[in-house]
């Protein structure tokens, strides 16, 4: 018999991107699968939308008041009788291919809880796509490897491009109330501390980028990059456990990683006070990243920034990044890679 995946989105007032996304579900390849809505009280045509549908699969239900974005996603896992559950939000986009890869994955591995694919970054105002390939080759990624990547680069998002085993996810718990805006990247993390994950090298995804988007909206807000760090310093003291040298470079290549989303972020909002708030924060967690020279570099730039005015230090930040910084973090990156593999051949 064919494995059931059980397909949970949620969703809040997005009447403009949900018809297209229970498209690319209903348009897949693979059939055997039920996609559970939960609505999240939307006060938008919504619910009118899923409700033109005349496909069994669907199952819809309606929250009497709004509840966290979390909490509401674990509610639809509640509801799953598939084997496999993915989550789906109703601004992004499934591949055709996506579902059917994910079970051809599956029956090849049928000892492996944790699915991975390629994601699509779609930038829906300027309509163009960047390829995003969490690793470089397909496969089974063991458990240290998986933690630095997750540690470093976060290789998952925002979990589109995932699918877990109900079982597993159920004896995980699923996503954490403790976390307001990160509980997806603490939950990956869990299930790569007690799991191999498989990696399908394709893109198979879309995560869609917009103004709405919860990731999007929140990074203004110093609490959300509270969150993410203490993810990964957990993370990194449960890679330490398991192998200390890989600890050391996880360490290394994470100061670096944070030191060039600091730039990044406040590039963005172009806001000098919030690179200078981030700084603060990262030395008190993570006391090695002031040996870094670029850290003294970044705060004395910081100072060009105006608060959410163009300024001519917002394009010498740009600039920083694009010549210096994005360089930098290939090479060790590479070379993380190269040791990485070196260490569990």
């Amino acid at each position: 018999m064919d494995i059931l995946v059980s397909v949970c989105m949620t969703n809040y007032n997005y009447v403009n991107f949900i018809k297209e996304t229970i498209d690319s579900v209903l348009f897949q390849t693979y059939k055997n699968f039920e996609l559970i809505i939960i609505d999240n009280a939307s006060t938008d045509a919504s619910v009118d939308i899923i409700n033109s549908y005349d496909d069994p699969r669907i199952k819809l239900h309606i929250n009497d008041e709004k509840i966290p974005l979390y909490q509401n996603l674990n509610k639809a896992a509640s509801l799953a009788k598939g084997e496999l559950i993915t989550f789906l939000h109703s601004d992004d986009i499934y591949n055709p291919l996506f579902l059917s890869e994910i079970v051809k994955a599956k029956k090849k591995n049928p000892n492996k809880k944790v699915f991975v694919s390629g994601v699509y970054f779609w930038d829906d105002y300027k309509n163009e796509f960047e390829e995003w390939y969490p690793y470089k080759r397909a496969g089974i990624k063991s458990k240290p490897e998986t933690l630095l990547n997750l540690s470093v680069f976060n290789t998952i998002g925002n979990g589109v491009n995932v699918a877990i085993d109900r079982e597993t996810l159920n004896k995980t718990g699923g996503f954490c109330d403790k976390y307001k805006y990160s509980a997806d990247y603490d939950l990956w993390f869990r299930l790569a501390k007690e799991h191999e994950f498989v990696y399908i090298n394709k893109l198979l995804t879309y995560y869609r980028k917009h103004d709405n988007n919860l990731s999007l909206a929140v990074n203004k807000n110093l609490n959300t990059y509270k969150e993410s760090l203490s993810i990964t310093n957990r993370a990194l003291g449960q890679l330490d456990k398991i192998d200390s040298k890989l600890s050391n470079l996880a360490y290394f290549s994470c100061n670096l990683h944070l030191l060039n989303k600091i730039l990044n972020t406040g590039a963005k909002y172009k806001s000098g006070k919030m690179i200078r708030n981030m700084l603060k924060y990262t030395e008190i967690t993570n006391p090695a990243i002031k040996k870094d020279p670029f850290y003294y570099f970044i705060h004395n730039l910081s100072y060009l920034l105006g608060d959410g005015e163009e300024s001519s230090g917002s394009k010498v930040l740009d600039i920083i990044e694009k010549f210096v910084f994005y360089p930098r973090r290939t090479v060790v990156r590479r070379n993380m890679q190269k040791k990485l593999q070196l260490n569990c051949s």
